[in-house]
C-alpha cells in the first residue's frame, strides 16, 4: 500500500477504516518492505521516549536549551541519549511532555509543531479537572506549516490558508453534542477543529452521500449564509449518522477553515489559548472570539509582563 498525497491517505484510511498511523504502519512494512518487527519497536521506542520525558519532567531538573519544534526523530532520541532534555528557556515542566509527543509525531512525518496551549495542563491540574467532574475530550489536527504562515495580504482575502488533516472520535462528537453550550476549547488547534465539525455537517446535510474528500471544509465556506442555517446539535447527528453508514468510529477527513472577524461560532463557547504574534492567522481567529476587542487585552498582557507566543502565558476567553 502506497500514497503520494493527502488524499490518498485520507481515501486509504476512510476505504479500510484505519487510523492515520496504521496506514502509514502499512505503508512502511508493504510498499517499503521494511521489517514488521522494526517499525513495530520504532514506534514503541518512540512512545517510550515521551513517557521517559514526561517521567523526567516530574523528577529531574530541566536543561533550557531554548525552543524546539519540528526536525527528525533521530535528532530527538539523540539528544535523550546524551542525557539532555529539551525545552525552552521560559517553559514550565509540561513541555517535556510536548516533546515526547512531538518525537511521535515527527516520526510519522505529518506534524510540525506542539499542542502548547495544552501545555499548561500538567498531569496535576488534569488530576484536579477530573476530580471537579469536568469532562474533557480528545480531538486531533495535524498541525501544517502554514500554522506560522504570516498573512501579507492587504486583505484576509488575499490570504490563502493551508489544509491540515483531523481526526474525531465518534464518542467525541457524541459527547460535544450532549454538551453544546459548555465546550471549552484548549488551544486554536482544537477550535479549528471543532468549527469543522459544524461545516462538515453541512455538507452532509447538502449531501449524505459525501465522500471523506468531500467534506474538506474549505476556506471562504463559513461566510457564505446558506452555510450557517442548521443548528450545531442538527449538524452533528449528521456526522454521527455518517459513521454509522460507513460503521466507522473516527471521522477522517480535513479543513481549510479560516476563522477571521466576522465568523459565527457554532460549537465552542471558550478558549484557553495563549498570546498570538501580529499578522497571524491565530490572532484573527482570537480577533473573531472576542469580537474585535483584541487589542485591551494584549495591552493588559503587555502591561503586566506576560510572556507571549507558543511557551508563554495562557489566557482563558469566554
Amino acid at each position: 500500500m502506497n500514497f503520494t498525497s493527502g488524499k490518498q491517505l485520507l481515501d486509504i484510511c476512510s476505504e479500510k477504516n484505519i487510523s492515520i498511523s496504521q496506514a502509514m504502519f502499512l505503508r512502511e512494512t508493504t510498499y517499503l518492505e521494511q521489517d514488521s518487527v522494526e517499525v513495530t519497536q520504532k514506534m514503541e521506542r518512540a512512545y517510550d521516549i515521551m513517557k521517559q520525558s514526561i517521567h523526567r519532567a516530574l523528577n529531574e531538573d530541566l536543561i533550557g536549551m531554548g525552543g524546539m519544534i519540528g526536525g527528525e526523530s533521530k535528532h530527538l532520541d539523540a539528544l535523550r541519549k546524551s542525557g539532555k532534555n529539551i525545552c525552552g528557556t521560559l517553559i514550565s515542566k509540561a513541555i517535556t511532555y510536548a516533546v515526547g509527543v512531538l518525537e511521535v509525531n515527527a516520526s510519522m512525518g505529518l506534524i510540525v509543531a506542539a499542542p502548547t496551549a495544552g501545555l499548561h495542563f500538567t498531569p496535576e491540574v488534569l488530576a484536579d479537572i477530573d476530580a471537579r467532574g469536568i469532562g474533557r475530550e480528545e480531538v486531533t489536527l495535524h498541525v501544517g506549516a502554514g500554522t506560522f504562515k504570516p498573512v501579507k495580504s492587504d486583505t484576509i482575502e488575499g490570504h490563502e490558508m493551508h489544509t491540515e488533516f483531523i481526526s474525531v472520535r465518534r464518542s467525541s462528537i457524541e459527547r460535544i453534542k450532549s454538551n453544546l453550550g459548555n465546550i471549552i476549547a484548549v488551544g486554536t488547534t482544537s477550535v479549528r477543529t471543532l468549527e469543522s465539525l459544524y461545516y462538515m455537517g453541512v455538507i452532509l446535510d447538502n449531501n449524505p452521500e459525501a465522500t471523506s474528500e468531500d467534506l474538506v471544509v474549505k476556506q471562504w465556506m463559513p461566510y457564505d449564509t446558506n452555510n450557517n442555517r442548521l443548528t450545531a446539535e442538527r449538524s452533528l447527528q449528521n456526522i454521527l449518522n455518517y459513521l454509522d453508514k460507513h460503521d466507522a468510529d473516527t471521522l477522517v477527513t480535513a479543513t481549510q477553515i479560516i476563522i477571521a472577524p466576522g465568523y459565527e461560532f457554532k460549537i465552542v463557547k471558550g478558549i484557553v489559548t495563549n498570546f498570538h504574534q501580529p499578522k497571524s492567522t491565530l490572532l484573527l481567529l482570537i480577533s473573531a472570539f472576542v469580537k474585535g476587542n483584541w487589542k485591551s487585552i494584549y495591552e493588559y498582557a503587555l502591561e503586566h509582563d506576560f510572556r507571549f507566543l507558543s511557551y508563554g502565558d495562557s489566557s482563558l476567553l469566554l
